[in-house]
């Protein structure tokens, strides 16, 4: 998946009026990111099967509270295999000619 993908929401209640119930969400992951106020969980670097296939995240909610109140949950990511012959590239032709040319200054292609 891209990077930047959605990969799922994470949702605390809290009913709590006012401050006090507005919550924020926290992970520390170099692969992951969350949107501090949605829970959105989206890729932030690229994820590859051959070097990890399953990532243990800890997400976090806390309130605005006085004191601040929180809570803590396991997320578990599984990464699939997919098989990178697939999507192989597809081309129209076998053969393609093309000539390069150079003149003075410019750089000209031709196909």
């Amino acid at each position: 998946m891209p990077i930047g993908s959605r990969i799922m929401k994470i949702t605390a209640f809290d009913s709590d009026e006012g401050k006090a119930g507005k919550i924020h969400y926290s992970i520390k992951s170099d692969k992951f990111t969350i949107d501090e106020l949605t829970g959105n969980i989206r890729i932030r670097e690229p994820l590859d099967f051959e070097e990890m296939q399953i990532y243990n995240i800890t997400v976090v909610a806390r309130d605005e509270g006085e004191p601040s109140l929180s809570s803590i949950a396991s997320l578990i990511i599984e990464v699939e295999d997919v098989n990178e012959n697939y999507f192989a590239p597809k081309f129209p032709d076998i053969v393609v000619t093309a000539t390069v040319g150079i003149t003075q200054s410019n750089i000209l292609f031709a196909f």
